[in-house]
């Protein structure tokens, strides 16, 4: 399934002439695409962010562990996003079903600025959220979440080496990271009772979980 990264709607501006100087610092600065107000649930601690479908406001959450886009089935009824087949295969992981799962491309979708037309959605089923944005589309920017004010920011990549801060810190911690080429997962370093191990970032996820058997002594 091809994924289309989300595309900027950019509004006419003016030209103005600046000095050589200036076109660095420029360079240099942030491109903040969209800065939109998140949702909290306190019960599960899941966030998610305002996408509009057309008209109609729904939300979505990002996800970094899944590579695919994705929209509930109950939005796509209520909204008449038509539908198509998808001509990858998947296997349920609770029933080992295998399916071709439907995908629904709304004639809009927005996100602050940012919007698409025809962007792919995986069709999922049964309760959850209205959607959520997978890896392979949010790979495309740099990404800020500010839980103290409730901000979710799409940032444009093209910036100067380590000028990814638009806030003054006096505290800052920095790991390396991986995403992977196959499926866009983040991956980082970590140390549990001294045991080097490997963490999987999902910010889609109020809980943080170990897998048993590496658990066990």
């Amino acid at each position: 399934m091809r994924v289309i990264p989300i595309a900027t709607f950019l509004a006419a501006s003016s030209l103005t002439m600046m000095s050589v100087e200036a076109r660095a610092a420029d360079e240099c600065a942030l491109k903040i695409l969209a800065d939109v107000d998140i949702i909290t649930n306190d019960d599960t601690g899941e966030w998610a962010f305002p996408v509009v479908l057309g008209d109609v406001t729904k939300y979505f959450l990002a996800n970094t562990a899944s590579t695919f886009s994705t929209i509930n089935e109950s939005v796509v009824e209520e909204l008449g996003i038509p539908t198509t087949n998808s001509s990858r295969e998947m296997i349920s992981i609770t029933t080992g079903e295998r399916f071709n799962p439907a995908v629904a491309r709304p004639p809009q979708f927005q996100i602050g600025t940012l919007g698409a037309n025809d962007l792919a959605l995986q069709v999922e089923r049964g309760e959850g959220p209205d959607g959520a944005l997978g890896s392979a589309v949010l790979r495309n920017y740099d990404i800020e979440l500010d839980f103290v004010n409730r901000k979710f920011y799409i940032i444009d990549k093209d910036h100067c080496d380590g000028q990814i801060l638009h806030w003054e810190t006096q505290a800052l911690t920095s790991v390396p990271m991986r995403i992977s080429d196959f499926n866009g997962h983040v991956t980082i370093d970590v140390k549990v009772n001294g045991v080097d191990m490997e963490a999987l970032i999902n910010i889609a996820s109020g809980d943080t979980s170990m897998n048993l058997d590496i658990a066990r002594p």
